[in-house]
């Protein structure tokens, strides 16, 4: 059964009020510490605030009169009461390293997509990022390492990605000439922000 949940911020006070109880209010500094992650499934947001732990599925969510309809909606809603500067995106950034015909392997320093993204090697020197729903046609941009580097036999190496679905993002590596090459993804750094 649904559980629908409020959130009202009033001059510094946050007032969270569900269906089937009565409101709950919490201090600008209980504010100021709260912390909100969305789970792996991408179905609910964990919020943890002045001690109190909830579980929000993101539908059931109301922020200051506006409902989410998203996840990604959720999260923006979120930041609007708990960041003073709230991010306009969701956003990847990672260090990916990758060798032989292994995935790469990404070091995450920021995921606010709302789950676990997942890397397969698909073919020498093409990779794939996977997380259902996670890039949106239109809204989707990325930031990436400028690449210019030489392999062994001196060829200019190419690292590049793209959307290539709501699904999948992918990113390739390779030298003209040459094709596609395995090994040369080393701390490669990369942003994806996914946009309203």
């Amino acid at each position: 059964m649904a559980n629908p949940i409020s959130l009202l911020k009033i001059s510094g006070v946050l007032s969270i009020t569900q269906t089937a109880g009565y409101g709950k209010y919490y201090a600008a500094t209980a504010v100021a510490s709260a912390k909100f992650i969305p789970s792996s499934d991408g179905s609910s947001i964990f919020l943890t605030i002045g001690g109190d732990n909830y579980t929000i599925r993101y539908f059931d969510l109301n922020v200051n009169g506006q409902s989410a309809t998203t996840l990604s909606e959720a999260l923006i809603l979120l930041n609007s009461i708990f960041e003073a500067t709230p991010a306009s995106y969701l956003v990847y950034t990672a260090l990916l390293n990758q060798s032989g015909t292994n995935a790469p392997v990404a070091t995450v320093l920021e995921n606010t997509l709302g789950g676990t993204v997942v890397w397969t090697r698909t073919d020498v020197g093409t990779y794939v990022a996977t997380l259902v729903g996670a890039f949106t046609e239109n809204k989707t941009t990325t930031i990436q390492e400028v690449v210019n580097q030489n392999d062994i036999e001196a060829n200019t190496i190419n690292i590049s990605g793209v959307r290539t679905g709501n699904n999948t993002y992918s990113l390739s590596s390779g030298a003209a000439g040459v094709g596609g090459l395995d090994d040369v993804i080393n701390n490669y750094t990369i942003e994806i922000r996914v946009y309203p």
